[in-house]
């Protein structure tokens, strides 16, 4: 008997790699894609199906109907340090890690107010803010009243989380953070006064980047039969 070789003897094996990649506009495929440590999947495809209940006269069932068919399912991978960092930051930060973006004070234009629970960081120079969006952390520095914490630096300095950035005038900022009530209004002098962004969070009703995912399994001829 004719042992059986070449694609009719191949059987799947364990050598499935599956890759992702950052979609550069939503919905486009990514172009560069990084493959994954695969732990274990349960990705499968399922059918719905119906039989009509048509009542025939050669008393015999309908034919079944395919109705829909999906796909799902979870892929389940271990981490590697840096090596993954985009989906960390796509799913944590809601956002890719966004550029470091300093503002300084100049001539002593950048004022920390804290009224009736609330505080804003405002400018009196138009557009002081521009880059920073709402949902964002950013770091204040510069600033010497407020309460002294546990760390020796004082409550108006800190980490600050936007909470709404006003459209008229632009350069007002709605501030909460854990220093808050610890705060008291003040304006440094001169250039004294920064605001630093480390990482960016999307603003409420923008997307989550959004992954390509590609996959593929290899498969190896069996040991010739006869």
């Amino acid at each position: 008997m004719t042992a059986t070789t070449g694609y009719k003897a191949a059987l799947e094996t364990n050598g499935t790699q599956i890759s992702y990649g950052i979609e550069a506009a939503w919905g486009t495929a990514a172009g560069q894609f990084q493959a994954i440590r695969s732990v274990s999947s349960t990705l499968a495809g399922a059918r719905t199906t119906q039989r009509p209940s048509e009542i025939t006269s050669t008393r015999e069932a309908a034919q079944e109907v395919t109705t829909q068919i999906t796909a799902g399912g979870t892929i389940n991978y271990a981490f590697s340090s840096t090596t993954f960092d985009d989906i960390v930051f796509a799913n944590v930060l809601q956002n890719e890690w966004g550029s470091t973006l300093s503002i300084n004070g100049s001539s002593g234009d950048i004022t920390l107010t804290v009224s009736s629970g609330m505080v804003t960081l405002s400018s009196t120079t138009p557009g002081k803010f521009v880059g920073l969006i709402n949902k964002q952390w950013i770091r204040l520095l510069g600033f010497s009243l407020g309460a002294t914490l546990s760390d020796g630096t004082v409550a108006n300095n800190g980490w600050w989380f936007i909470d709404n950035r006003g459209s008229s005038p632009d350069n007002i900022l709605s501030l909460i953070g854990p220093n808050l009530a610890s705060a008291v209004t003040e304006t440094p002098t001169g250039s004294a006064a920064k605001a630093r962004r480390i990482a960016s969070f999307s603003p409420p009703g923008r997307k989550t980047p959004r992954h390509s995912v590609n996959g593929r399994c290899r498969a190896s001829p069996s040991p010739a039969a006869s």
